[in-house]
């Protein structure tokens, strides 16, 4: 079974969209963990509208990064960058 971590940071809607991912989660028979170690997959919902917002989606993202190279789980990351074209929705995985 797969354990994964789900971050939101940012607007309300990120928040609703980790919640509506973490029930859809569940019920595909995830278990959903509070710590990132704990976690095989960690997911980041996160949107970059003003710069404070930038400055912590991108700390939380390195600070995931950093745990993910000291032999943690795979980190999967989803944002909303604001200065890209269209409200291109962005992701990468690491």
């Amino acid at each position: 079974m797969t354990s994964v971590h789900i971050l939101g940071l940012g607007c309300a809607k990120n928040q609703v969209d980790s919640e509506v991912a973490a029930a859809q989660l569940r019920q595909a028979g995830a278990t959903l963990v509070d710590e990132p170690a704990a976690a095989d997959v960690i997911l980041v919902y996160t949107c970059t509208f003003i710069e404070d917002a930038s400055s912590e989606s991108v700390d939380a993202i390195l600070d995931l990064a950093r745990h993910r190279e000291q032999g943690g789980g795979r980190a999967d990351v989803s944002w909303w960058p604001a200065a890209w074209p269209n409200g291109t929705a962005t992701s990468c995985s690491s």
